[in-house]
């Protein structure tokens, strides 16, 4: 990785465009599902990263949404910014990715091995 652009870094981990155009980020992830990228020795989200180096600079207090709700998709076609936190909630509950489960106590979260429990940290 020494020697390699952002841009060059970006296109190493990032898989063709699938059925649906969209561009799977191969590398890191975050908890909450995101790719990662160590940029200038922070990490950042690969969606914000290849919207800054593929198509424009924004605000840092931007969001890039996708389009396609995958939070792996790093399609630049799929990109666009929002100022809003919440725009594309109404799309979660299809994702898997959206609020809490209806019992946050007892259900397993996409991806988990253990009862989630954010809820209940929340409350305490």
């Amino acid at each position: 990785m020494k020697g390699q652009t952002v841009l060059e870094r970006l296109a190493a981990k990032t898989a063709a465009p699938d059925e649906n155009g969209c561009r799977l980020w191969l590398g890191a992830k975050s908890p909450n599902g995101n790719g990662v990228i160590r940029v200038d020795g922070k990490i950042k989200q690969t969606r914000r990263v290849a919207y800054k180096e593929l198509v424009k600079p924004y605000n840092e207090d931007q969001f890039v949404r996708v389009t396609c709700n995958n939070p792996m998709c790093s399609a630049p076609e799929h990109m666009y910014l929002s100022f809003a936190h919440n725009d594309n909630a109404g799309n979660a509950p299809q994702a898997f990715r959206g609020p809490a489960p209806e019992d946050p106590w007892t259900t397993t979260r996409i991806g988990e091995s253990k009862p989630w429990t954010g809820a209940r940290k929340a409350a305490e």
